[in-house]
């Protein structure tokens, strides 16, 4: 039913402004079968996502906090790679604003090791460079309540009115989407084919008709497969006069000529 209800549904994406970018990043702890965690990320400049993603994680880690530290970590070089490539474009990049759900995810991205006690000891440094791409001014990280975290639609199985609300972030939609609307205010020419009247209403299958150019009239008539007989095939002979196959007839067959030439040559030229 979830499908049959976005048949007619598209991506809207716009933007506000070509100096801010907004990201999302969420991490799910141990949700693999292997124990392993789960990255998703969404990336938008104004409606809707123009970067969505879902990563598994490629080790384990010890901690929730540590799983959204290694989901920051997996997608802070797109988050450069973004900034860079619009810098490189010609426009100044104001704000690159990552929203955290994690307060202590925050601390140890702000702080590194400084906000690191002793249940976070074991972290990877390499997990910090997030750090320095704050202190250079590159990234700037704020706190996003679970609600409005839009990435967690990338890392959970969501459902109701909270799976409509983030689908609308990432889909550039309203939340209550109705696909009926949707169809109405598609092109025709943009709508799928029609292969079985009855799939969608008659007065649509018109509206398609007329602009693909098909005439009316009734649908045309498949050809019955004729039946194959069950019986069972006879038993050939090959001494059966009467069936030889596809292939020429014997040569002792043909009017004037022995059954078996050889040995009659052989017999007259004996005699």
């Amino acid at each position: 039913m979830c499908l049959k209800g976005i048949l007619y549904m598209k991506r809207r994406i716009s933007t506000d402004s070509l100096t801010s970018i907004v990201w999302w990043v969420d991490g799910s702890y141990v949700v693999h079968w292997d124990s392993k965690g789960h990255t998703g990320a969404i990336m938008s400049m104004g409606r809707g996502a123009l970067i969505s993603l879902a990563r598994k994680h490629k080790l384990n880690v010890g901690s929730s906090t540590e799983a959204e530290l290694v989901s920051i970590a997996n997608v802070l070089g797109l988050m450069m790679w973004c900034k860079y490539f619009l810098e490189a474009q010609g426009y100044t990049v104001e704000s690159n604003i990552l929203y955290q759900d994690n307060k202590s995810t925050i601390l140890l991205a702000k702080n590194g090791r400084m906000s690191a006690g002793k249940n976070s000891k074991h972290i990877k440094n390499r997990f910090f460079l997030i750090t320095d791409k704050i202190a250079q001014g590159d990234l700037e990280v704020k706190y996003a309540p679970t609600k409005e975290m839009w990435a967690d639609i990338n890392t959970k199985p969501l459902q109701g009115q909270l799976f409509r609300e983030m689908r609308s972030k990432l889909m550039g939609i309203t939340a209550n989407y109705d696909d009926d609307q949707e169809r109405r205010h598609t092109h025709p020419k943009l709508l799928p084919r029609v292969e079985l009247d009855g799939v969608i209403s008659k007065d649509d299958v018109e509206v398609l008709r007329r602009a693909n150019g098909i005439p009316r009239g009734r649908k045309p008539v498949s050809k019955a497969t004729p039946q194959r007989s069950k019986a069972p095939a006879g038993r050939r002979s090959v001494l059966d006069g009467q069936k030889y196959g596809p292939g020429p007839r014997p040569v002792w067959k043909e009017a004037g000529t022995p059954r078996f030439p050889t040995l009659a040559r052989i017999l007259r030229a004996a005699g």
